[in-house]
């Protein structure tokens, strides 16, 4: 079928490439993680920010059925 060289080939290109993703995995283990910088105090103040957001884009639209005198 193939060639030994381009087997080689084959098997050093996925070798790189195994070791690109641990480098990225090492990266990234590395970083501070984002839940680790939010408190729950900071993720529910951002979710009612956000609960709230969208309520008033849904008034400003009106649901369908929702008769508002």
């Amino acid at each position: 079928m193939f060639t030994a060289d381009y087997e080689v080939l084959v098997r050093n290109r996925q070798a790189e490439l195994l070791r690109e993703a641990e480098q990225e995995r090492l990266a990234a283990a590395a970083k501070p993680g984002k839940k680790a910088r939010t408190s729950p105090r900071q993720q529910a103040a951002r979710l009612g920010y956000v609960l709230v957001k969208w309520g008033r884009k849904l008034e400003q639209v009106g649901l369908p059925g929702n008769v508002s005198a």
